[in-house]
């Protein structure tokens, strides 16, 4: 089935894309096997989801993915905005990878140990007195530790064979499944429910580390102090920017449970699952791309922008097909599984889900930014944007809940990715080919 639906999209793709049918054939080829992943990646996480949010209930629920989103936020600061960079000058020099990958690793490193202790500072500050929110991030937290053998992840995906770190991906998947069901079932303590959460990433860790020896790709591995500081000097600005725009798509889930409560919290937090489980999908087409969108960047411009409006193009349609899913679906479908005590999370997600057509706009356009190194401008948008949500999630949330914080990102999504890029002339090519492809215009 799965090897069906992946000849369809590339017969369906390859007419619209400008490319060579060897070029076409290799970037479908590894879109299918992320996506292969990633789908069982989520039919796990989904599947597993259900059972434990069934057994946990809205308000416990509340309680862990805001302890969660804690940990996850300061793991974002460990990837530093290096990922893009990494794989962009992969796309340019691949014989300089032990430098590249070795400097990288270097650096995360050193940022893990800074976000694990700022993390744990954190929780003491927002919840003082709240001595199990501060285990419970503690034991989360130790997922930052790890984050910096994902930088093999990095190369695998430069090179377009991330086949070879599905494996690592999945067995993170298994192990964190079968873990979270069986402390559901036999108990609903939380923090045994957060170890069972911390086996995904290492497990997927230890397999990446495992997967690089095998492939001998740790040999000649070497720290680089001057590509230290290029790294640093392109990347601190996406870094700041990745905080921010998890600012403004996570930070309302600790919000949520401050201003509205624990059910609010678990009500949005549902919601979110759902709609987090399609976020991917255009994060695998633009990794997919970009290291074509840099070669073609520098063939000329018009082939950079015409491979940049194809990208944006399938983006979009794809988005348009799965909104369309969940108006259809989604409400009959939570409330079969998890009961009328959610049906609100089904109204949410209805709110949710619509940004995604701006989450496939902006992953697009990070395309352009990345290649363009306009990470300047990238910062500047992003913590405009956190503002605008922050003042956003104060205005609506005591008044309207979980519903007021889904207005709140979509509000800020539209900023951020369309109209931001009118306000600032290098991105404006980048802005029309949004808008044509938002209309489904060629």
């Amino acid at each position: 089935m799965i090897k069906s639906i992946q000849r369809k999209v590339k017969n369906g793709l390859a007419q619209r894309l400008d490319i060579n049918n060897a070029e076409t054939a290799t970037i479908l080829k590894n879109i299918g096997w992320l996506l292969q992943g990633k789908l069982i990646n989520y039919i796990l996480i989904f599947a597993v989801g259900i059972y434990t949010i069934n057994r946990l209930g809205p308000e416990r629920y509340g309680v862990f993915t805001y302890c969660y989103a804690l940990s996850s936020f300061f793991t974002t600061l460990v990837g530093f905005g290096l990922r893009e960079i990494v794989i962009r000058e992969l796309a340019k020099n691949n014989d300089n990878r032990q430098i590249i990958v070795g400097t990288a690793a270097g650096l995360m490193a050193g940022l893990s140990l800074i976000a694990y202790v700022l993390v744990i500072g954190v929780v003491y500050l927002l919840r003082p007195g709240d001595d199990f929110s501060h285990q419970l991030v503690a034991l989360l937290g130790v997922s930052i530790l790890v984050v910096p053998l994902t930088v093999f992840s990095f190369y695998f995906d430069a090179q377009l064979q991330s086949k070879k770190a599905v494996g690592a991906t999945n067995m993170g998947s298994l192990s964190t499944s079968a873990a979270k069901i069986t402390v559901a079932t036999l108990s609903k303590n939380l923090f045994l429910y957060g170890l069972a959460t911390l086996t995904e990433s290492v497990v997927t860790a230890i397999s990446l580390l495992y997967l690089a020896v095998k492939e001998q790709l740790v040999n000649g591995l070497r720290f680089d102090r001057n590509f230290a500081r290029l790294l640093l000097r392109d990347s601190w600005p996406l870094a700041v920017s990745n905080m921010a725009i998890w600012l403004y798509m996570r930070v309302d889930q600790i919000l949520v449970r401050d201003m509205a409560g624990d059910f609010e919290s678990g009500i949005y937090a549902t919601a979110n699952r759902f709609v987090d489980a399609v976020y991917f999908i255009p994060v695998i087409i633009q990794s997919s791309f970009l290291p074509k969108i840099v070669k073609a960047h520098q063939n000329s411009q018009e082939d950079f922008l015409k491979t940049l409006a194809h990208v944006h193009r399938i983006m979009i349609g794809v988005a348009y097909v799965l909104i369309a899913g969940f108006v259809l679906f989604i409400k009959p479908f939570i409330v079969f599984f998890l009961g009328n005590r959610f049906e609100a999370s089904a109204d949410v997600s209805l709110l949710l889900i619509i940004t995604l057509l701006f989450v496939a706009i902006g992953v697009a356009r990070n395309a352009y930014v990345y290649t363009l190194n306009l990470s300047h401008l990238f910062l500047r948008i992003t913590l405009i944007g956190s503002v605008i949500n922050i003042g956003l999630n104060f205005l609506l949330i005591p008044r309207y809940g979980a519903y007021g914080a889904a207005v709140a990102v979509l509000i800020t999504q539209i900023y951020v990715t369309v109209l931001s890029s009118f306000f600032h002339k290098p991105l404006r090519p980048s802005g029309k080919i949004a808008l044509r492809a938002l209309l489904l215009q060629g």
